[in-house]
């Protein structure tokens, strides 16, 4: 069952004329052996569950040296860390992230099922 590890916090980035504040994010989906193995074998980890290249120019929010903010399957799994220049930057992110490990869940899911079957009922 995969679990998802959020961690908020915030750093000052000391200047000669003034000091920034930055809201900063760590997430990391801590996944069972399972689905690790399923995520190698399936080859997910370049998935993107996120992307905007549109925001290349807003430098509110940064993720892992990324030019834009990115979220990958690979990314998830060992963790991103993402800087917001505002709180609710940080919160909209946050919300995108939470988006993004629902469907990341649903693929663990769907890869976990190959060899069975489902039965739904529909009234």
């Amino acid at each position: 069952m995969m679990e998802l590890l959020v961690r908020r916090g915030q750093k000052v980035d000391a200047g000669a004329f003034s000091n920034t504040r930055w809201f900063t994010l760590y997430v990391k989906a801590q996944l069972t052996d399972e689905e690790a193995d399923n995520l190698n074998k399936y080859d997910m980890g370049s998935t993107l569950l996120y992307s905007n290249p549109e925001a290349a120019a807003d430098k509110s929010v940064r993720v892992d040296g990324y030019k834009y903010p990115v979220i990958s399957v690979q990314g998830l799994a060992e963790g991103l860390h993402v800087k917001c220049a505002r709180i609710v930057d940080m919160m909209d992110f946050e919300t995108k992230i939470l988006s993004s490990s629902e469907v990341f869940k649903q693929m663990l899911d769907v890869a976990a099922s190959f060899g069975g079957e489902e039965v739904y009922t529909f009234d």
